[in-house]
């Protein structure tokens, strides 16, 4: 069948409605978002912001991409991607993606890297260079949030934002107690490691 592309208020990440995408045959089909030059120039850096609903049964690298034409030939660019958990809101961003000098043409879209999965899209912007921030890809240590081989200040700062936030997944690395929940506990145990307390994070 032929993908449909329709508002819905079904998933929402914030207001009243996102933008559902489902019938998908294969992993290129999504939805389009044309961009105009005359607003967003050739040659130029912007960032670009979406939260991403994966509605499929297991999990999915859900991606942002970029399709333009040079000379009549039609391109294609990936401009980020996270893996997300079925069931659960995500955000892909770049802090700087620059469109080709010579693309005619661009646009906007969103795919998943395989499979068919429906998905729904939400909140998309377009920025200044630096608006955004860059996709957060969860490392594999506990208490590693941001995949930097550091437990630091700003792994906490994720975990804040995913508890205040309770429309995006948990990553497993945040359950640092251990006990197979998200929680306070976790964010109280991460404080005192940063105060320099001895603690251990423990797998769930």
């Amino acid at each position: 069948g032929s993908v449909e592309v329709k508002q819905s208020a079904d998933n929402v990440y914030s207001g009243s409605a996102s933008l559902s995408v489902s019938g998908r045959t294969d992993n290129w089909n999504g939805c389009q978002l044309p961009l105009d030059t005359a607003t967003f120039s050739p040659g130029s850096t912007y960032s670009f912001y979406s939260a991403v609903y994966n509605a499929g049964r297991s999990e999915a690298e859900m991606m942002m991409s970029f399709q333009y034409d040079v000379d009549g030939e039609t391109k294609y660019d990936h401009i980020t991607s996270k893996t997300v958990s079925s069931g659960n809101w995500a955000i892909l961003s770049s802090s700087a993606y620059t469109i080709p000098a010579n693309a005619e043409n661009p646009v906007l879209y969103f795919e998943t890297a395989k499979g068919s999965a429906s998905f729904f899209i939400d909140d998309v912007k377009i920025g200044s260079k630096g608006e955004f921030m860059d996709t957060i890809i969860t490392g594999e240590s506990m208490g590693d949030l941001n995949n930097d081989n550091m437990i630091n200040i700003s792994d906490f700062i994720i975990m804040k934002n995913h508890m205040i936030d309770s429309k995006l997944g948990v990553p497993r690395q945040a359950d640092v107690t251990g006990d197979g929940n998200f929680d306070i506990h976790d964010l109280l145990l991460f404080f005192e490691y940063l105060n320099g307390n001895p603690v251990e994070f423990k797998e769930p």
